[in-house]
Order: structure tokens, then C-alpha cells, then sequence
């Protein structure tokens, strides 16, 4: 052993997520009385900008960033289990099921697992993706160090749960910017997700009910707008143009919508880190 003494290196989780040029990054600080996020969007190279933000820090710093993948290139599967099973168990369980049902090698994939106690037996939710297609989507982040690559359909349901957590259960969220939207919705037996190109909100709706045919309590809409991010009320125009629901609910924020959902991962205790096959 070596007989200096070391220091205690603090771990910052790191939400990310690009849009073209521009890095959007949100983060918690524990360390302050109210534990409340902070975000940047930035040209710099982003560890750069967060090395000279946190420059001041009396103690070392390392960061864990978290980005994720649009869910249109991963493989889900819903599983109802009728006993726990432990870590080890989940992992045979899923491999022996990914063998079975996708064409490739286990060897050329990567899966992630989220596991969820209930009253009797548990639920696994499995996300697979073509390694080939991941190292792709992370060229985009280089030369920045990944930690872990989510799915963007959970990222941006965390985010919705963050800032409207008052909302009830089987509420349909909608997600929508520039260049794609997203339905999601969570019930008891499974997390339903439809991703499309730029649609109305009311087709989009539409859409999801038709294929998944599941009852809607309420609904929740984010459109990244010019105006959202400046945290202000969208203006009756925009509802109007949009087609938007007078009933639903409108969530404005200034944070990075998806980055803050990154930078909430493994809040929910049972999401579990990338597996290499």
C-alpha cells in the first residue's frame, strides 16, 4: 500500500445531449442545501467548458456522462416474471431470450435492463441495440467519454415525471422538436413508445391509440420550442397552429429537455448499466 494519503475524487452525473453543433448538458449538485439541476448549452468541446466551470472546486471532480439513443434503434421486450430472480438470473434470462428471438450473435449486441418489483413476481424491461449502430450514434459525442448509453424514450419520460410529478398514472406524454416527437406512456404491464417524424399532436395521439388500444387518463406535451427554453408560456398561436389538445396539459422548461432526462438516470433504483454481450 502506498502510505500517501487520497483524495476524495467527487462524481458529477452528467446529463448530454447534441443538437447539431451545440452540447446541452444538465447536472444535480448535491452539495448545496437544495439539491436543484444546472445546465449548460455550449459550442466548446464540453469537458473542457465543465473543467474551467468547476475549476474553483477545492477537491477533484470526475465526471459521468450519460447520453442516449432514439428508441427507433433498440430492441424492447416486456417480460411478467412470476418469481424475483436475483442479477445473475436476469442476466441469463435476457441472454437466452435475445438468442432466441434476434438473428444476430450475442457478440454483436449490447443490452440493458430495467427490473421492477411487484406484488407477486417482477417485470423486466429489456433494450437491446447492434453495437455497430451504438458506436455510430457516439461518434457524434467524441472525443467525450461515455459512461452509459441510455434509450432517449426513458430519458425523456423521466424528464416529463421530474417536472410534472403530480401527473396520473396511464397519462399519454408527448414529446416534440425540430426533428422528431415521441408518445409514451407507463402502465402497470408495460412502457408503450411510438416515435415519428414531425406530426400534430392529434394524429400523433391517434396513431398510439390505434396501435397499442390502452385508456388515456391525461395528457402531457413538450414542444421544444424557441419559447420553451426561455421558460416562457407557449403563445395561443402556437396551441392553435399545432393543433393541440385545449384539455391537455402544457409543460414549459429552460432546462435541455432530454439532457436533464439523461442526467436523472438510475434515479428510479432499478435501471442497471450497459451490458456488453
Amino acid at each position: 500500500m502506498s502510505g500517501k494519503t487520497q483524495k476524495y475524487q467527487a462524481t458529477i452525473q452528467i446529463g448530454v445531449w447534441k443538437r447539431g453543433e451545440i452540447w446541452e448538458a444538465v447536472w444535480f449538485s448535491p452539495n448545496q442545501e437544495e439539491i436543484r439541476p444546472h445546465f449548460t448549452r455550449t459550442e466548446e468541446f464540453l469537458t473542457g467548458w465543465l473543467i474551467q466551470h468547476f475549476g474553483m472546486q477545492k477537491r477533484p471532480l470526475r465526471f459521468n456522462y450519460i447520453v442516449s439513443l432514439l428508441p427507433n434503434h433498440i430492441w424492447c421486450k416486456t417480460l411478467i416474471l412470476p418469481q424475483v430472480l436475483n442479477a445473475q438470473e436476469c442476466e441469463q434470462q435476457i441472454t437466452a431470450i435475445i438468442e432466441k428471438e434476434l438473428p444476430l450473435p450475442l457478440d454483436q449486441l449490447w443490452f440493458d435492463y430495467r427490473s421492477e418489483m411487484l406484488k407477486q413476481g417482477m417485470k423486466l424491461e429489456i433494450s437491446v441495440v447492434i453495437q455497430e449502430t451504438a458506436k455510430d450514434w457516439l461518434e457524434q459525442y467524441a472525443p467525450l467519454s461515455v459512461s452509459v448509453l441510455d434509450n432517449t424514450a426513458h430519458a425523456v419520460f423521466r424528464a416529463f415525471r421530474y417536472l410534472k410529478p403530480e401527473m396520473p398514472k396511464n397519462t399519454l406524454y408527448l414529446y416534440h422538436d425540430e426533428n422528431f416527437c415521441l408518445a409514451l406512456q407507463e402502465s402497470a404491464q408495460e412502457f408503450h413508445v411510438l416515435q415519428q417524424q414531425n406530426m400534430p399532436a392529434e394524429q400523433l395521439v391517434r396513431r398510439f391509440t390505434e396501435r397499442y388500444q390502452t385508456e388515456i387518463e391525461q395528457i402531457c406535451i413538450y414542444r421544444r420550442t424557441a419559447d420553451s427554453e426561455q421558460n416562457l408560456e407557449l403563445p395561443k398561436s402556437a396551441v392553435k397552429n399545432h393543433h393541440v389538445f385545449a384539455n391537455a396539459v402544457y409543460l414549459s422548461t429552460e432546462l435541455p429537455f432530454i439532457a436533464l432526462g439523461n442526467a436523472l438516470w438510475r434515479t428510479d433504483l432499478h435501471q442497471h448499466t450497459i451490458k456488453n454481450g
